[in-house]
């Protein structure tokens, strides 16, 4: 059986969810920010700014991984129905 190209990202993205390296490096990258912006000075709001901003990207990018497993799972099964 051949796979397609969404089923192909889908398995790589599940993969890559559950690389331990990777997802310790979203861990790690995750509590560095949010400690910068624990040790911020309070009137650095533009280091804050900055801060939570790469924390939305952070979580942007592992939805958007999450994503491809979705969407490859919904290709699967509809094609099942076939």
């Amino acid at each position: 059986m051949a796979y397609s190209d969404t089923e192909i990202k889908a398995m790589e993205a599940d993969s890559l969810l559950k690389n331990e390296l990777f997802d310790q490096a979203f861990t790690d990258l995750r509590e560095a920010f949010i400690q910068a912006n624990e040790d911020n000075p309070v009137k650095d709001d533009q280091m804050r700014d900055k801060l939570m901003l790469s924390l939305q990207v952070l979580k942007g990018i592992r939805r958007q991984i999450e994503s491809h497993i979705v969407t490859g799972q919904l290709e699967n099964l509809t094609m099942e129905d076939f």
